[in-house]
């Protein structure tokens, strides 16, 4: 099921066909008029009738009610839809769903979110409900709500970033459900576990990361709570708060780093450098030039910085202008054409904390140091002779001293086309040489015998090279190009290990 914020909702079933091709049936419709649609998720129920589960308000009678008491009393609704069976379940300031697994895996049905609570809730079963454990605080602000913003599967992260784990004891229905402090990550706006064991963690202010499972946090030493210490024999839960230590990671290990690329979401300004002159636009209901903004519209601009809360820093290559809120310009101008001192002609000075330091540039006019290496293999022409040989050889050249320190040359008809130093996962700590090579190449027709990717290990100091291994490959276009396919290997005992490829197709 998908659904807009008012009214609109859609169910597709998706089959596969005898091919096992994925085929998707037309939409049925399920709409609801003055409804508001929170969230939607699909409920876990094996091979049974699908059901999905929505958080809605149903807003008719405050839509004609003046008085606004119709608005005050309006209360929010765990919808389960199922075919053309609607059944509503009342649940108060929640914001989100989450699916059970179901089938012969659970006892289905959803965990719904709200403040300071994480509830279950079935067609035939009782309701259960956990508080959310909170920070141990001296200055907790006590009427302040904790909310999950996140989750999959079993966890669920709260908006402080806590990482929560539930577990549901079940047979047929739920019999119980727990909750326990699991680790502590950056706020996530989405959450996504892999079957391989590794988390990525959408963050929502900042990068986004990708971890791996240590534990599964079953002897980590953090409290459980269980929902039979919180339900009143009646089904109302008790009002009862709950706390935890935070500490550090210690069930996942970070394994990359993935650099935010976040919007600007309130961006009011648009300025555009041209090589002689500055246009500043304004974003609003239409975009228009602006003229009195204090910015030097006759120069070409380097960048533009906020500086402070009411003022914008132009740097263009004369100088730098800061204009504030009231249009107020303080311009400082750059001694001389550039941004060098007159002190200090050739190079840059900057200011380092306490420090005052200076870099030199060496002047490009002056005539560089060079010494001549001689080689083993000379092109002095070039010919088209149907019995002509590859020459090709791979050298460490240590430059201090013009010394060759490795030598290994090349038979068999076979030449070098790509070098690569890399180091592998499985031994990160050591430096390899991948060297790509065709045997017996012919350029007009194109054609060769074979290709390898050779191995080498890099050994006393990087002064010489140890055989390791090499791996035949189908085509002329070795290492990461295969012909029309790429490829990602791991290092092996004998040869490279095809991890993955992906054949790309020509545009």
């Amino acid at each position: 099921m998908i659904g807009s914020m008012q009214k609109q909702k859609l169910v597709y079933i998706l089959n596969r066909d005898i091919a096992a091709r994925l085929t998707i049936g037309s939409p049925l419709e399920a709409h609801k008029s003055q409804t508001i649609v929170h969230h939607c998720t699909g409920v876990d129920v094996g091979f049974e009738n699908p059901i999905s589960a929505c958080l809605e308000v149903d807003y008719s009678e405050a839509n004609q009610d003046p008085t606004g008491e119709a608005f005050k009393e309006t209360e929010k609704m765990l919808t389960y839809y199922k075919l053309d069976l609607v059944l509503n379940h009342v649940v108060r300031k929640s914001n989100m769903l989450s699916a059970v697994p179901g089938g012969n895996g659970g006892s289905s049905g959803a965990l719904v979110c709200s403040e300071d609570y994480v509830t279950y809730k079935h067609i035939g079963s009782a309701t259960l409900a956990v508080p959310i454990p909170r920070r141990e605080n001296l200055l907790e602000i006590k009427d302040r709500g904790i909310l999950i913003v996140s989750g999959v599967v079993h966890k669920m992260k709260s908006v402080e970033g806590d990482l929560y784990k539930v577990t549901i004891d079940s047979g047929d229905t739920a019999n119980e459900i727990k909750i326990k402090y699991f680790d502590t990550l950056s706020v996530a706006s989405s959450l996504c576990i892999l079957k391989n064991g590794f988390l990525f963690v959408a963050s929502e202010f900042g990068n986004h990361h990708f971890y791996l499972f240590e534990k599964l946090g079953d002897d980590d030493g953090a409290q459980k709570y269980p929902s039979k210490d919180f339900m009143m024999t009646d089904g109302e839960r008790l009002g009862t708060r709950v706390y935890f230590k935070p500490r550090a990671l210690e069930n996942w290990l970070l394994v990359d780093e993935l650099a935010s690329m976040a919007p600007l979401t309130d961006a009011k300004y648009i300025i555009v450098s041209f090589s002689n002159a500055t246009l500043v636009l304004s974003i609003g209901e239409t975009v228009e030039e602006l003229t009195n903004t204090g910015f030097l519209a006759t120069s070409s601009t380097i960048t533009v910085q906020q500086l402070g809360q009411d003022a914008l820093l132009q740097i263009y290559l004369q100088g730098i202008p800061p204009a504030r809120a009231n249009k107020q310009v303080t311009e400082w101008r750059a001694p001389g054409s550039s941004f060098a001192s007159e002190q200090c002609q050739e190079g840059v000075v900057a200011v380092a904390g306490n420090e005052l330091k200076i870099f030199t540039i060496e002047k490009f006019g002056q005539v560089f140091n060079e010494t001549a290496v001689s080689l083993d293999i000379h092109a002095l022409s070039i010919r088209c002779q149907p019995c002509s040989q590859w020459a090709s050889l791979v050298r460490i050249l240590n430059p201090s001293t013009d010394e060759t320190t490795f030598k290994l040359d090349l038979e068999h008809n076979e030449a070098v086309f790509s070098l690569a130093v890399l180091n592998f996962a499985v031994d990160a700590g050591e430096l390899f040489l991948a060297v790509g090579t065709a045997s017996d190449l012919t350029l007009a027709p194109k054609s060769l015998a074979s290709g390898f990717i050779h191995i080498y290990k890099f050994v006393n100091d990087g002064l010489d090279l140890e055989f390791v291994h090499n791996t035949a490959v189908e085509d002329g276009r070795i290492l990461a190009g295969i012909g029309r396919i790429v490829r990602i290997y791991d290092l092996g005992k004998r040869k490279l290990l095809r991890k993955c490829e992906n054949g790309l197709s020509l545009l």
